[in-house]
């Protein structure tokens, strides 16, 4: 122990200054796809709200640095403040996270609306869209949003002839399954990791900085994004950067982010994709968990067959399981099942593949790391969206009314 004085006069302290901003933000400079789209889209009206927290000054250096010139922020929440007054939860996961901001964005007209998180590593955005003569701002989940700046980045590079060979893309087995068609169809390698992004930032280490391979673009359904390979978790301030140079490049074609969306899906299939939370309190709510995947996983050891199979999730049509803390893959046929090796590291997580119209629905059993809380995560996929709707409701009431029976 020693006086701050004395530390610093050893040398043993040093503060950084603004020489950190500046290197920060000259590095998200690179990462601009397309600055000739920002220099059309300049005026481009954009609202943003930091909520409270760290996003204010990285978020708008970076938004003026590259060319934008419009951008309006929600006073009311530009300050930091620990309290988070004006807001429940200061969760752009959360779409009443950015009601004030669509507010203001409604006064000023703006095209496009996003929030970041109080550590500002997560980002909601929602676009201006028009019905039938009603101005109404539609938010986009965080696969919706990940999915739109893959295809976007691999796409925009591809066109740009920036797309290295040996390229590859990360994201987590709990996010969109659609994200393999894109990787596919641009010939970019698709990674899968555990949930966390200090998972994805560990494939860029190993295949990007020791390897000969090259990251484009990682991603969670969480709304967590990444691009580069200088930062090495999901970071809203390059995610800001990107969904403006993005909804830029939309807007010099005639269209919304909401457009983009649209196209997204008719190329790739329409995908309906939902995360329920159980939360069950105390020590009790934690054994009831922990129970109820011991059941799960009990029944999956059982099971015999495909006919067997339907009977894991209330009837879903189960083809396959993966096990993560087991490190196994469970492929059920007609005459039995055939196990197959996991080589991710080992998890409490059961993701049960479903097959269905694109052959990659899919639901997942996860307890939180960090709250009383059992997830359920699933998706549905279909090249049609009333199609992929219906058959959605059906597993999730399979699904859901299911797992929540093991919790009782």
């Amino acid at each position: 122990m020693m006086d701050i004085e004395e530390a610093k006069a050893k040398g043993l302290v040093t503060s950084f200054g603004p020489e950190i901003d500046e290197a920060f933000t000259n590095m998200l400079t690179k990462l601009v796809v397309d600055q000739e789209a920002i220099n059309k889209q300049a005026d481009m009206s954009i609202v943003y709200t930091p909520l409270h927290g760290s996003g204010n000054k990285p978020v708008r250096r970076i938004l003026e640095a590259v060319g934008f010139k419009n951008i309006h922020i929600v006073k009311e929440q530009e300050l930091p403040d620990g309290s988070f007054p004006t807001v429940t939860l200061p969760n752009p996961e959360n779409p009443e996270a950015l009601s004030m901001a669509i507010e203001l964005a409604k006064k000023t007209d703006a095209s496009l609306v996003f929030g970041t998180d109080p550590d500002s590593d997560r980002i909601g955005a929602a676009a201006k869209v028009v019905e039938n003569g009603e101005v109404k701002y539609k938010c986009f989940s965080g696969n919706q949003m990940g999915l739109m700046l893959l295809d976007y980045i691999l796409d925009a590079k591809k066109n740009l002839g920036t797309l290295p060979d040996k390229s590859f893309a990360v994201t987590t087995i709990v996010s969109s399954k659609l994200v393999k068609s894109i990787c596919d169809y641009y010939g970019v390698e698709l990674q899968e990791t555990l949930t966390g992004f200090k998972f994805i930032g560990e494939r860029i280490k190993l295949d990007d900085e020791f390897g000969d391979k090259h990251f484009q673009f990682g991603f969670e359904e969480s709304y967590g994004y990444l691009s580069g390979v200088d930062v090495r978790d999901k970071d809203a301030v390059v995610a800001a950067m990107l969904i403006c140079n993005m909804a830029a490049a939309s807007f010099e074609k005639g269209e919304t982010l909401a457009d983009r969306l649209d196209h997204l899906y008719e190329k790739y299939g329409y995908g309906v994709e939902q995360t329920i939370s159980c939360t069950l309190e105390g020590k009790e709510g934690i054994e009831k968990i922990g129970a109820c995947m011991v059941e799960l996983r009990k029944e999956l050891t059982e099971c015999k067959n495909l006919a067997e199979a339907k009977n894991l999730l209330g009837g879903a049509s189960v083809v396959a399981v993966r096990d993560y803390k087991e490190s196994k893959r469970y492929v059920f046929t007609d005459s039995g099942v055939e196990v197959e090796e996991i080589t991710l590291p080992k998890s409490n997580v059961l993701l049960y593949e479903l097959g269905g119209n694109k052959g990659i629905d899919w639901a997942c059993a996860r307890p939180s790391g960090t709250e009383p809380k059992l997830k359920i995560y699933m998706g549905v996929y279909d090249a049609d969206e009333a199609a992929a709707k219906a058959s959605f409701e059906t597993i999730k009431g399979q699904v859901e009314g299911y797992v929540k029976s093991k919790l009782a």
